[in-house]
């Protein structure tokens, strides 16, 4: 910080810039079961895995089983072009 007299008032104060991605997906929408999903690569300019939660980064390329929870994500929302799942999901053929 530059600024000392905010630097004064601030004291040892951290700041983070922080990203949430939440999607809300209609109950009858919602998938039960796992799929297996693979990343393609082309979101976030090119990023080799796509975090998903703090314990789930999907990689690049890679088949990996997801939850229903997750796959829901991957099949319903804006994100759905960036990735491609093996078993048919959703009534709407989505994937």
């Amino acid at each position: 910080m530059h600024d000392a007299e905010l630097r004064d008032l601030l004291g040892d104060a951290k700041f983070s810039s922080v990203t949430y991605r939440v999607f809300k997906v209609a109950e009858d929408r919602r998938i039960k079961d796992g799929r297996v999903v693979t990343y393609n690569g082309k979101f976030e300019d090119g990023k080799s895995g796509y975090r998903v939660s703090a314990d789930v980064t999907l990689l690049e390329g890679q088949k990996t089983r997801v939850e229903g929870k997750v796959a829901t994500a991957v099949c319903e929302t804006w994100i759905s072009k960036f990735f491609d799942v093996e078993r048919p999901c959703c009534s709407g053929g989505c994937c």
